[in-house]
Formats: C-alpha cells, structure tokens, sequence
C-alpha cells in the first residue's frame, strides 16, 4: 500500500523561497542598479540568507541541516552566477550566505524557546 507524503508548508514556503533567490541571481549585472554603500551587496546576502535559514529551520524542525542546506545553497547560488552576464562567484557572498542561515536558524531558535518559556 503506497501512503501519500505529507509535504511540511515549511518545505513548500522554502522551495519558493529559494526559486526567488534563483531569480534574483539570474538578473544579468548590467540591469542591477548600483547599490547605495559600500558593502550593501554582503548586507542584501546576509538578510536574503537569514529569511531562508529560518524558512529551513522550520523545514528541518531546527537541525542543523537546516544551515549545511542553505550554505549549499548559497554555493550553488554563487556557482549559477558564473553563468549570469555581468555577475560573478564571490566568495564573501557565499560566507555572508552561510553567516545569514546561521542567523536565521539562531534567531528562529530564540523565538522557539521564548514561546515555550511563556
């Protein structure tokens, strides 16, 4: 008897989430605006980062494979860029990307604790 999976909203929420992300890498560097401080382009990867590491801590019930899941998909993030005119791999991206997961799955830990404190 073949049962159906029961796919977690969390999932569904991160796979969109990631499709995004996808998306937005895939704009050529000639039709991004220039960005308004120095070092705006890490804090951008560093928010983007955080909003999936929280969607995937609640996909993986706060494991950390949550943060290895999106690092990695920070990597391939960077890698798909090479294949983006006027975009490149950059290595600070990918640490702002796995320092972003980080964050998210911390700050959805937090939450968590506090709920169940209160």
């Amino acid at each position: 008897m073949i049962t159906a999976m029961k796919i977690s909203r969390w999932w569904v929420f991160s796979i969109i989430y990631m499709g995004i992300i996808f998306g937005l890498s895939s704009i050529p560097g000639d039709n991004i605006s220039s960005l308004p401080f120095p070092f705006s382009d890490k804090i951008a990867h560093l928010v983007e980062y955080t909003g999936l590491g929280w969607l995937l801590g609640n996909a993986f019930h706060w494991s950390p494979l949550a943060i290895l899941v999106g690092s990695i998909y920070g990597i391939t993030d960077e890698i798909h860029q090479l294949f983006v005119p006027g975009r490149e791999f950059d290595f600070m991206d990918m640490l702002c990307d796995a320092i972003g997961c980080s964050l998210g799955q911390f700050i959805g830990l937090l939450v968590r604790l506090k709920k169940r404190g209160n």
